[in-house]
């Protein structure tokens, strides 16, 4: 197991992966979870908060403690934020083996006024913008504005470059920044799609709805090293746990 996530947690990704890889297919049982715990090599108290976790994101269906997990349907389900902060943290790579991300702009542009008040700038200060398109299988499958403020851009050069970070682009700002990251909080909305996202995500007519994820990342010692707008087709599942 890795020594960078808890126990739990990296037992609960292996079993994620699993599920959404296929191995493990809607309605399948598994075995108790004292054998779980055994084949693990764990307690059976972790396996308990491993279950508790994949029921909260959807992944097993809900059960009492004396029932093996049954797996969900999680064909139509994105991936929980939960299973990418895990995968980032077990492989060094938060997306799934089938989606690709391709940067499509790097700009300093004017904050925009709901991104400044949680960057801690003014409406209008030039922040660092890195845009993204999200490929599921190949098709487009989301767009993604991440938000810098200048401090962070100072310690961290390469996010001004036009390439894609290995690792990820917070987690190296973190670590340049000298703090851990301690939180993400997450503001969901859905709202009409623009022209712009019409035509990236490739959707039908006039008039779509989509679902925008706003994701605020902060340190441990109080600073906000990112903020991101994800945006989707609005009927996509969305699921959260988050511990950084």
């Amino acid at each position: 197991m890795s020594d960078q996530i808890p126990k739990y947690r990296a037992i609960a990704q292996k079993l994620r992966s699993r599920v959404t890889s296929g191995e493990l297919p809607p309605g399948a049982v598994l075995t108790s979870r004292r054998r779980l715990a055994k084949d693990f090599k764990t307690s059976r108290v972790t396996i308990d908060k491993v279950v508790e976790l994949l029921t909260a994101e959807g992944i097993f269906e809900p059960s009492d403690g004396n029932r093996p997990p049954v797996v969900a349907d999680v064909s139509q389900r994105v991936a929980t934020v939960q299973g990418r902060v895990d995968g980032h943290a077990t492989n060094g790579r938060a997306l799934r083996d089938n989606e690709t991300s391709k940067m499509l702009s790097v700009e300093k542009v004017p904050c925009p006024a709901d991104i400044a008040a949680l960057l801690g700038v003014a409406p209008g200060d030039e922040v660092l913008c890195r845009s993204r398109l999200n490929l599921l299988d190949d098709k487009p499958d989301a767009t993604e504005y991440s938000y810098y403020p200048p401090e962070v851009v100072e310690v961290t050069p390469e996010l001004a470059q036009p390439e894609s970070i290995p690792g990820e682009s917070r987690e190296l700002a973190s670590e340049r920044m000298g703090s851990r990251q301690k939180y993400c909080n997450k503001v969901v909305t859905s709202r009409l799609a623009t022209d712009r996202e019409r035509e990236l995500l490739r959707l039908g007519g006039t008039i779509n709805v989509v679902t925008q994820v706003a994701r605020h990342v902060v340190l441990a010692d109080g600073r906000t090293v990112e903020v991101a707008v994800k945006v989707f087709e609005g009927n996509r599942p969305v699921s959260f746990h988050v511990e950084l």
